[in-house]
């Protein structure tokens, strides 16, 4: 993946997400990809499409949803098994094959007694929406290591996906400015930390399954529950991770901000930015929701009455479609230089009713309709985005009053308003980078003689770039 022009930007064993790796594109106009690598002992059996009927039912529902707008998904393994049965759903996309094998899906998803999400949704749709599932999804099938070794040497040797420092970098500009930022600072920590011992078998995809653990500060690592809140306040989602009461108690303090390992500022950051979710869902006085999609912990404003008199900068009723249309945010954490800072990302999110989110194939074409792209003064709009949000998310009263974890009552919140940029910026759009970069080119063939091979290789820079015309 690196070879064909690839980062690897998550992980899920790092997020808690349900996808093994997520890829972004480091150069070009490829889409990112989602991926699952399924490894298998050399004497096992090879992988079958059977054996990943309820993995797939889960991709696909993700995929319906939204999760993976813009992505693709790409299925890794070594050992295949009913290889026919892969071509035909992947690779040909026969509509029998794949007719017969979503009713095997259903089959699958099916449990006794009432059903589960899973099966609900599987059963209000048919094999022709899984068929263009599968027709965007590529499956690595049979391929060792020696196989994906030539692959990625052919590649290397290509060089078509190669990246060329000289045109994707430039020098700063010399300026300076004021800048708005997104970032609110955490001028001070919570103090105390609960480490329970989690039961055998509990793996990070389970434990983050259940709503409860993704709005409260807690967090699913190497064998143990983290806790910024004690045994008694645990929701029974996590009690059921914990294998007993006991804990050790250590300082937060001292964990996420003293010298910390890159597990240990995971964990701050996941347990800060959950803590955070909880305080504004259960002790603001607004309607806060939240919704998660792909790596993105999402917060809308839902629709109230009241709310809507006093505020409507955050919502918006449609006039061309059922619902409202909310300015989101997805809110994040960071660590630089010794401290910790949410950022809160401005997002479109749409429902139907102010607090039911709009399922994915809709909210694409809500979302057209509403192109960033097609709003001027870009920059203004968001600057606001970010201060109604700030509003909503930093204390603003008694947090004792109002019965919020003393752990968000040790929590001191400073938003970075205004950031001082003192000798350089980087350019401030597309035409001064381009700017930049032909000067440099025209500044170092101007400074060698005609003959020189470093002058060869600036014009071979020049005449290959998009700017040469």
């Amino acid at each position: 993946m690196n070879e064909a022009g690839y980062k690897l930007v998550s992980r899920a064993e790092d997020f808690g997400e349900q996808e093994d790796l997520v890829f972004e594109p480091i150069v070009g106009e490829q889409r990112p990809v989602v991926a699952e690598a399924k490894s298998r002992d050399e004497d096992s059996k090879g992988f079958s499409p059977n054996d990943y009927r309820r993995g797939l039912a889960e991709r696909f529902r993700e995929w319906y949803e939204g999760s993976y707008r813009g992505y693709r998904f790409h299925l890794f393994f070594e050992v295949e098994s009913n290889q026919t049965l892969w071509r035909d759903l992947f690779d040909n996309v026969e509509l029998d094959e794949v007719e017969r094998f979503y009713k095997k899906i259903i089959d699958e998803v099916s449990t006794d007694g009432e059903p589960d999400d899973l099966e609900e949704f599987i059963t209000q749709h048919d094999h022709s929406l899984f068929s263009d599932f599968l027709g965007d999804s590529v499956v690595w099938a049979g391929l060792d290591r020696s196989d994906l070794a030539r692959i990625t040497e052919r590649i290397e040797e290509s060089g078509e996906y190669d990246a060329n420092p000289y045109l994707e970098s430039f020098s700063a500009v010399q300026d300076t400015g004021i800048l708005s930022t997104n970032l609110i600072e955490a001028t001070s920590l919570p103090e105390s930390l609960y480490r329970f011992s989690a039961v055998e078998n509990s793996t990070t995809k389970s434990f983050h399954r259940y709503d409860e653990n993704n709005v409260n500060p807690v967090y699913f690592h190497g064998g143990y529950v983290y806790s910024l809140i004690d045994y008694s306040e645990l929701p029974d989602a996590t009690k059921d991770f914990c294998d007993g009461e006991d804990s050790d108690e250590m300082s937060f303090k001292r964990l996420a901000a003293e010298s910390p390992s890159a597990d240990e500022v995971n964990i701050s950051k996941v347990l800060l930015k959950n803590l955070i979710v909880k305080y504004v869902v259960e002790h603001k006085n607004q309607i806060v929701h939240v919704t998660r999609e792909r790596g993105d912990t999402r917060l809308y404003v839902g629709y109230d009455e009241d709310y809507e008199v006093s505020n409507r900068s955050l919502i918006f009723e449609l006039d061309k479609y059922e619902g409202y249309r909310h300015r989101a945010v997805a809110l994040g954490t960071e660590y630089f230089d010794g401290s910790y800072y949410y950022t809160l990302v401005p997002k479109m999110e749409f429902t139907f009713d102010g607090e039911e989110p709009v399922p994915g194939d809709l909210k694409s074409q809500r979302a057209a309709d509403f192109n960033p792209g097609r709003i001027p003064e870009q920059n203004k709009r968001k600057s606001k985005i970010v201060r109604d949000w700030v509003d909503v998310i930093t204390p603003d009263e008694s947090l004792a009053v109002v019965g919020a974890p003393e752990p968000i009552q040790q929590l001191s919140l400073r938003w970075i308003n205004e950031l001082k940029l003192e000798r350089a910026r980087p350019p401030r759009d597309g035409d001064e980078r381009e700017e930049l970069i032909e000067s440099e080119i025209a500044e170092l063939m101007g400074e060698v003689d005609a003959d020189s091979p470093v002058n060869d290789k600036a014009q071979e820079l020049l005449d290959s770039s998009r700017w040469s015309e």
